[in-house]
Parts: structure tokens; sequence; C-alpha cells
């Protein structure tokens, strides 16, 4: 097994990127017509059940990254 940590400034651009994503997505949702947006959230929301957390829960030995 191999364990991957991030650097220090690793992990300081992973939060950047965190953040810009709560911050941005709101904002770009926003400017989609309600109708629409409702829909986009109905898609996302079927996509994470499929997804889900476990979706790699089956794969078997090594994963791509």
């Amino acid at each position: 097994m191999v364990t991957l940590q991030l650097s220090p400034l690793g992990q300081t651009l992973v939060d950047q990127v965190l953040q810009w994503r709560e911050h941005e997505l709101p904002r770009i949702l926003a400017r989609l017509d309600p109708g629409l947006r409702a829909a986009t959230a109905d898609g996302l929301d079927a996509f994470h059940q499929v997804v889900g957390e476990d979706y790699a829960a089956d794969l078997y030995g090594p994963v791509p990254l």
C-alpha cells in the first residue's frame, strides 16, 4: 500500500481550489434561469446518487490517477 501526503504548498492549493468552488458555483448557478437551475440540481443529484461516496469501492487493483 502506498500512502500519499500533500506538501504544505499542495494542501494550500487544494484549500484554495475548494474555497474558489464554494464561492464560484453559487454565483454561476444564480445566472441560470430558475427552471434550468432546478433541472441542473436534479441532474447533479442523480449523478451523485449513481457515483456517491462508494463509487470506487468495487474497483480492484490500482486505480489510475
